[in-house]
């Protein structure tokens, strides 16, 4: 594995905990808009680091969590449970796949029909909670 590559994943693997952190800060006070800023930076810069790599499935999901969270923080989302629950789903996803080119150096087709879910389902929330 390339020493870039072992510092994405490492640097991921901060990321993911950092966005469960802010997810569960803000159950305590979902209007708190530095708490949200954050989340989305958090969001916003591991999509940036995975598309260095040809990781479209991981790519795709955090992409969907980005523009969630640019809905919550532009105000058109309301924050909820059910939103956090959903982007916390996702990013386990996302280090699912980041144990997976731990593993194997790659993140395998397999992993795509599942993306695509995840990555619709936060997609159909910012509809649902918008509309």
């Amino acid at each position: 594995m390339s020493p870039l590559l072992e510092q994405f994943l490492s640097e991921a693997r901060d990321f993911l905990q950092g966005i469960g952190e802010k997810l569960m800060q803000l159950e305590k006070a979902p209007a708190d808009v530095d708490l949200m800023s954050e989340l989305f930076r958090f969001v916003h810069t591991l999509k940036g680091n995975s598309g260095l790599f040809d990781f479209p499935e991981m790519t795709r999901v955090l992409h969907a969590g980005e523009d969630l969270m640019d809905a919550v923080r532009s105000g058109h989302v309301a924050y909820s449970q059910e939103l956090a629950d959903r982007l916390l789903d996702a990013m386990d996803f996302v280090g699912m796949l980041c144990d997976a080119v731990e593993a194997e150096g790659s993140i395998g087709a397999a992993y795509a029909a599942d993306s695509s879910r995840l990555a619709e389902s936060l997609r159909q929330l910012m509809v649902a909670v918008a509309g």
